[in-house]
């Protein structure tokens, strides 16, 4: 016969605060335990130097999303595919350069980004704009609607382009003319 083992102590179960009525979500969760205040990270000091424009709103709170600290056009490694079809108008500081949009147009601190973002809260591609049926179309790849705006109103997903919208791509002014 096999050796006897010794027997294993019963496993104590945590004590938990629970609200009546309320369960776990799922059979594995479980409840905070009784006795432990629940701690949140204090909130981030507001930027040095004024405010950022507030973008968005969660649960009734703005939320400040600060453009990039600063841009530039580069001359992008990818292969131009197509014609240039149209262009997009880049303001800032009160100069202005006309960008040629061919197949596609990448905005974003990505290498391969034709408009390159840079700063703490510029994502490797923010946006993009694409030929599509022989329109242009511009993809929102934030999360957040409020960062590619096309003439004022925050797009999710993505939005067809005609001659003279406006886009704001995080905080950076752009026309788009179809050429």
């Amino acid at each position: 016969p096999p050796p006897a083992q010794p027997p294993t102590p019963p496993r104590r179960q945590a004590q938990t605060q629970r609200a009546p009525g309320r369960r776990p979500a799922h059979p594995g969760q479980r409840l905070r335990p009784a006795g432990r205040p629940t701690r949140r990270a204090p909130a981030a000091p507001p930027p040095a130097g004024g405010s950022a424009p507030i973008l968005g709103q969660t649960h009734g709170a703005p939320v400040p999303i600060p453009p990039p600290v600063k841009f530039e056009v580069v001359a992008s490694a990818r292969q131009r595919q197509g014609p240039a079809g149209a262009r997009l108008l880049c303001r800032l500081n009160g100069s202005e350069r006309a960008l040629e949009v061919h197949d596609d147009f990448y905005v974003g601190g990505g290498e391969d980004s034709d408009l390159c973002l840079s700063g703490g809260y510029a994502p490797r591609r923010a946006a993009l704009v694409v030929k599509v049926e022989g329109r242009y179309r511009v993809y929102n790849t934030s999360p957040l609607p409020e960062t590619v705006l096309v003439n004022g109103k925050g797009i999710q997903g993505h939005a067809d382009l005609v001659d003279g919208d406006e886009l704001s791509i995080y905080g950076v002014a752009l026309t788009f003319e179809a050429s």
